[in-house]
């Protein structure tokens, strides 16, 4: 008989990493607007940018985990593609669409006026040359790009690891070779989509961790290649040791979803919620930012207020607009489009 536990530390992890990106461009804006300070800051906070390699590891993982039993065939495509639109793009949409609007108004308040904007990225968040309106939605193209990839698992299971494996070998000779990839290959061809697969390869594996014991130890031994690779990065080494990042924090989300499939981990209720609301944290923060930054300068406040009321305002706001915003219309969503879905919490079988 299977039974079901909630492994509440994705939604931890999710919600660390909004909070990694939040600290990345808080560093940003107050270095811009509010005034210099120490480099160690840069160093640390800095760093957070690679919360964006740990959403992309999570996403290959709760996309596999979540589906690897579902069947084949067109029904099943349908229920995944509906639940992965009313997911990403009517949120997006709501952020983004006023966002631009204001961009065109007032370019000047939102940034450097040259940006090559796309409106057929900002839109419908494929590929294209330009970018999108809203800075940080790149990184929703990756997933977007990812959903679509593993969509070929309702045709054929085995057509998907096929694909996954030619993928994977066409991104790493590109990006061995002197010619990187640009504009849209940048997109289809970027080192990041290795790590999607990655976050599946744990997904894969989780039944073969046989033991707490194991468990623990894989956690311990990501925790440290993670925090050694990004070391590493920052004392010069070369960027693609991001990958390396990317596979410690595969091994700790293997060790702590197995160890929660069997211990009753509890965690802060203030970090869950985090991780409930970190896609709109994600996605209002960096406006957020800039516009407080820019007043908190007009005050004459120092570099560290600016940066704590920036990462406290922008994770607030993010966290009212998903209680406001975002769980209304996923609401409105799900009860107009008659999909059958999940718990919005992942799961585990033991």
């Amino acid at each position: 008989m299977q039974t079901h536990k909630q492994i509440n530390s994705i939604q931890l992890f999710r919600g660390l990493a909004a909070l990694a990106v939040v600290a990345h461009h808080a560093v940003l804006s107050n270095s811009a607007f509010v005034g210099a300070m120490p480099n160690w800051v840069h160093a640390t906070l800095g760093q957070g940018n690679y919360g964006v390699d740990f959403f992309f590891v999570l996403s290959g993982f709760i996309i596999f985990f979540i589906h690897q039993h579902d069947q084949t065939g067109c029904p099943a495509a349908k229920r995944y593609v509906l639940k992965r639109f009313v997911r990403v793009y009517p949120v997006y949409w709501s952020v983004a669409l006023p966002l631009a609007g204001t961009y065109f108004l007032l370019s000047g308040l939102l940034g450097a006026t040259d940006r090559n904007i796309s409106v057929f990225s900002s839109i419908a968040l494929l590929p294209a040359n330009g970018v999108p309106v809203l800075s940080v939605a790149w990184t929703v193209i990756h997933e977007i790009l990812f959903y679509l990839v593993f969509l070929t698992f309702f045709y054929r299971k085995q057509l998907l690891a096929q694909l996954l494996v030619g993928w994977a070998a066409v991104i790493i000779l590109l990006n061995a070779s002197s010619n990187a990839p640009a504009g849209v290959y940048n997109y289809l061809f970027s080192i990041l989509n290795l790590e999607f697969m990655l976050g599946i390869l744990a997904a894969k594996c989780l039944h073969r961790v046989s033991s707490d014991k194991i468990a623990a130890a894989l956690a311990l031994v990501g925790i440290v290649i993670g925090f050694a690779s990004l070391y590493a990065i920052n004392t010069g080494l070369p960027h693609q040791l991001r990958l390396l990042f990317a596979f410690g924090m595969a091994l700790v989300i293997m060790g702590a979803a197995k160890l929660e499939s069997t211990r009753n981990l509890r965690w802060p209720g203030l970090l869950l919620l985090l991780g409930n609301a970190s896609y709109s944290i994600y996605l209002v923060h960096n406006p957020f930012l800039s516009i407080s930054q820019r007043l908190l300068a007009s005050l004459g406040v120092g570099w560290a207020v600016g940066l704590f009321v920036g990462i406290v305002l922008a994770t607030v706001a993010g966290v009212v607009f998903h209680l406001t915003v975002e769980k209304q219309l996923l609401q409105f969503c799900r009860k107009h489009i008659k999909v059958t879905y999940r718990s919005a919490t992942t799961q585990v079988s033991i």
